[in-house]
């Protein structure tokens, strides 16, 4: 348990992280791109943490960069307010993007742990139907007498 419960917060702290880096290189290329495409360098980091996390990192990795954007990039600077109606949109349109960007990469965490599950399934039962091969051979090319007994004490095989 201690041990899932590490995982899981590793996952939270690379959302925090690539949302950190992803907010670093937009602002190195500020000067170059000004107010444009202010939440590309962020969809990236949504992905990667996503990918990793599931749902939860997805999510909080999409909020961390809204708010970046919202403090960092709009104007009135040093605020959280929106106070333009297209950037209202903007941001509501990315903050989905980012829901949608995180559920399908959840879906896709969980349909590989589906898989994988069910190949370790097929796996276990191919080598308990090897298992019980090799005993049946045994039992059936020994010179020896093998009986099989229940609970009760009662023969449920003999082999001469």
């Amino acid at each position: 348990m201690n041990e899932r419960l590490r995982s899981r917060w590793s996952h939270y702290g690379l959302a925090i992280l690539v949302s950190a880096v992803s907010l670093l290189i937009r602002w190195h290329l500020r000067s170059m791109l000004g107010d444009r495409a202010l939440y590309t360098t962020f969809f990236p980091a949504i992905m990667i943490a996503a990918y990793f996390g599931g749902f939860g990192p997805g999510l909080l990795c999409t909020l961390l960069s809204a708010l970046s954007v919202s403090y960092f990039f709009l104007k009135p600077s040093d605020s959280m307010r929106i106070e333009d109606p297209r950037e209202q949109v903007s941001m509501t349109l990315f903050v989905l993007v980012g829901i949608c960007i995180s559920g399908l990469n959840e879906a896709l965490g969980r349909a590989q742990r589906r898989l994988l599950a069910n190949e370790r399934r097929l796996t276990e039962e191919q080598a308990l139907r090897e298992s019980e091969e090799r005993f049946r051979y045994m039992v059936q090319n020994s010179s020896d007498i093998i009986s099989l007994f229940d609970g009760e004490g009662t023969i449920i095989y003999q082999a001469p």
